[in-house]
């Protein structure tokens, strides 16, 4: 990894189905895909590769952030590669990663072509509140 580039690696309490799901299905998406636990999601998925996908997290305090992209890959369950557009960068690219383990699925999260290391931390630190989110929705539909 480089200044450019992060990867974090969590392991989700559910199976690699369920996961992948919870990434691709826009119903799921809008519960769990935002930074903080107090705010909310909208999504739109067109679910192909050049599909297109829009979300928008909420704030408690009223702020919006949208964050688009255009799928890449689609292999279910264990991988998806996608284009990301927000308010701090264009055209990067993430990949998820997901394999069975023991408790769960690894989930490896890769972001790359970011602009620079200020750009790198702050999207490390949405996408690390996107999988707490991720986690505790899992842990509530447990």
């Amino acid at each position: 990894m480089n200044e450019t580039s992060l990867r974090l690696t969590r392991v989700i309490p559910a199976p690699i189905e369920a996961v992948f799901q919870a990434w691709i299905d826009p119903a799921l998406m809008s519960h769990w895909f935002f930074v903080q636990e107090t705010w909310t999601a909208e999504v739109e998925n067109d679910l192909r590769v050049g599909g297109e996908f829009v979300i928008k997290m909420h704030t408690d305090g009223g702020e919006t952030f949208t964050c688009s992209g255009v799928y890449y890959e689609i292999e279910p369950p264990t991988r998806l590669v996608f284009s990301w557009t927000s308010y701090a960068v264009t055209e990067s690219r993430v990949t998820i990663e997901l394999r069975d383990v023991e408790g769960g699925t690894e989930l490896t999260l890769t972001h790359e072509d970011l602009v620079d290391a200020i750009a790198r931390n702050a999207h490390g630190e949405g996408w690390g509140g996107c999988l707490a989110s991720l986690e505790l929705f899992f842990a509530r539909t447990a």
